[in-house]
């Protein structure tokens, strides 16, 4: 996921800023004094709720969607409706992940379907320890075999996505169009694919036969929008061959994957 840091974001920097003016403001029109911890708890309070509207709109449960069984029918119906909208259901493997990935990655604003979620940064960062162990794979990666599918539920519901979302849309959506012809795995761990390290991000690996590819939405989107001078390049990203990214993931040894399957 791009644009975050290892706290809190920029917009809910923002929020936590607004709310401490807005107790400084109050305390001192009752001639109060504020101290450094007491603007520290409004910042606390205000990471909380912003936690709180998140995962209620971007979990299974907000979807309607929560039993096994459901998730999976839903997931096989998804991923088939993105291979038809994505056109890849003819031409080679190569030429259909790299239709699929098109698809996703183009935002909205240039013509595609999905908008990268910028604020849900806010939920991950603002998440408490216990909250992370139950909603962000990064601190537990191999459990991600229990999240993907809701993910790409989610995301395909909301038109809305982080890294995670992106991630487990494009894999349901490549298995769906490749079958058994392909192995394909979702990564969790660390990439500097936007200038600068971030250990909490995830991206696709498809192998074919004895060659693996690499395919990461989100990094892609940052080079379609800062380096390239097409809307829908997508750089490195976008199906290299994964010994030639390997500048991007410096730390591949301590991914860790979760294979795919519908």
């Amino acid at each position: 996921m791009y644009q975050f840091t290892a706290t809190m974001s920029q917009t809910a920097r923002g929020i936590a800023a607004a709310a401490c003016a807005a107790v400084v403001a109050t305390a001192l029109s009752f001639g109060l004094t504020v101290t450094p911890a007491t603007a520290y708890a409004a910042d606390e309070q205000e990471a909380t709720s912003l936690y709180a509207a998140s995962t209620e709109l971007y979990t299974q449960g907000s979807l309607g969607v929560n039993k096994p069984a459901a998730i999976d029918k839903t997931v096989k119906k998804n991923a088939k409706a993105i291979v038809k909208a994505a056109k890849a259901t003819k031409g080679t493997d190569l030429e259909k992940l790299a239709k699929i990935y098109t698809y996703l990655a183009t935002d909205k604003k240039d013509g595609g379907v999905f908008t990268y979620g910028d604020y849900l940064s806010d939920f991950y960062f603002a998440a408490t320890d216990a909250a992370d162990k139950a909603f962000y794979p990064a601190t537990q990666p191999k459990e991600m075999s229990g999240y993907y599918k809701k993910y790409a539920v989610d995301g395909f519901k909301t038109k809305k996505a982080t890294c995670y979302h992106y991630a487990s849309l494009f894999a349901v959506a490549a298995k769906q169009a490749l079958g058994d012809a392909a192995t394909v795995r979702i990564a969790v761990g660390g990439t500097n694919g936007t200038g600068s390290w971030n250990p909490h991000h995830s991206w696709v690996e498809v192998t074919l036969g004895k060659t693996t590819y690499v395919y990461d939405l989100t990094n892609g989107r940052y080079y379609a929008a800062n380096t390239a001078k097409s809307a829908t390049d997508f750089g490195p990203f976008a199906g290299s061959k994964k010994a030639k990214v390997k500048a991007y993931y410096k730390k591949y040894k301590s991914a860790q994957y979760c294979a795919v399957t519908l």
